[in-house]
């Protein structure tokens, strides 16, 4: 059974988690898939929202408490890179980094293949010991959020058909009117 996201545990984990999931190259659709996933296993959005604060601030190289570059976090890049075998990339570019959701999608493609040693080497780069639970749970369960991006295009898109067909209505009728 899937657990349902009610309205004030969505708002408390994007109370916790948009400006820095948005300041990670994250939609407002990544953010709410990364939820679901994470949500449907925990049980706590509140939690999961953290979770995904405390990823896209260390991908970055900063200290969720203080939001300065940490040192001891500035090699992330290369660390995902030599647990995952070459196989993830953070970077999008030299400049740009990759969104905190199509890192944690590439990195569930693979995450079978790996150690158990290198699952949690990345856990706990990525999300820190006190979140590395919530950065399972989200890996575990990712197919919940591709099926939360799936849903949310469908109704973006039914949206534009019906918007659609009210425009090409008013539109008839106004020349008619003419």
């Amino acid at each position: 059974e899937t657990h349902k996201l009610s309205n004030k545990d969505l708002a408390e984990a994007l109370q916790v988690s948009s400006s820095s999931m948005n300041a990670a190259n994250n939609s407002f659709e990544q953010t709410l898939a990364l939820i679901t996933a994470g949500t449907e296993i925990t049980q706590d959005a509140s939690r999961v929202g953290n979770g995904l604060r405390t990823i896209s601030m260390r991908i970055r190289g900063l200290d969720e408490e203080t939001g300065e570059f940490d040192e001891t976090l500035g090699n992330v890049k290369n660390d995902i890179s030599e647990l995952t075998h070459g196989q993830v990339s953070i970077m999008e570019n030299a400049t740009t980094y990759k969104s905190t959701y199509d890192i944690l999608k590439r990195i569930s493609e693979i995450w079978y293949t790996l150690t158990d040693k290198e699952q949690a080497g990345l856990l706990e780069k990525l999300f820190g010991k006190n979140r590395a639970q919530i950065g399972a749970a989200i890996l575990a369960n990712f197919d919940a959020a591709e099926k939360a991006m799936q849903k949310m295009e469908e109704s973006a898109g039914n949206a534009d058909a019906e918007m659609s067909i009210i425009m090409d209505s008013l539109s008839y009728k106004t020349n008619r009117l003419k």
